[in-house]
């Protein structure tokens, strides 16, 4: 089997408001899912045509490229990628992320011009 890695690049960061150290009202934070998750759908639809129908197994490499020297938590970056993991529910992986989604592993680089999230789908073939 060979491993491949198909790669999609995301503007900017997660959205931290969706994150559990979020101070907000359960109402407003489910509004930021949905639109974070929505923003992240219309990055599969670009990307759609590089991915096979739905994988059997995948692991996730996401990449976080900040737009300036403030550190962040790794670990609240990954929470908030959570609306993008549900969104490739369906159009990456079937419906249950749990049985299909192997690991994922989050890593902070250095500081660019400006910020944003590469997200390495791994698969084998």
């Amino acid at each position: 089997m060979v491993s491949i890695c198909k790669s999609i690049k995301v503007m900017g960061l997660p959205n931290r408001e969706v994150g559990p150290n979020a101070r907000n009202f359960y109402k407003k934070k489910n509004q930021y899912f949905q639109e974070e998750k929505k923003r992240f759908e219309e990055y599969l639809l670009a990307y759609s045509a590089i991915f096979d129908p739905l994988l059997e197994e995948i692991s996730l490499d996401i990449h976080f490229f900040p737009g300036d020297k403030r550190h962040r938590d790794v670990d609240n970056l990954l929470a908030c990628c959570k609306p993008w993991i549900d969104a490739m529910q369906g159009n990456v992986i079937p419906k249950d992320d749990g049985r299909y989604l192997k690991s994922i592993r989050g890593v902070y680089e250095p500081p660019v011009d400006e910020a944003y999230t590469l997200i390495g789908i791994i698969y084998e073939e």
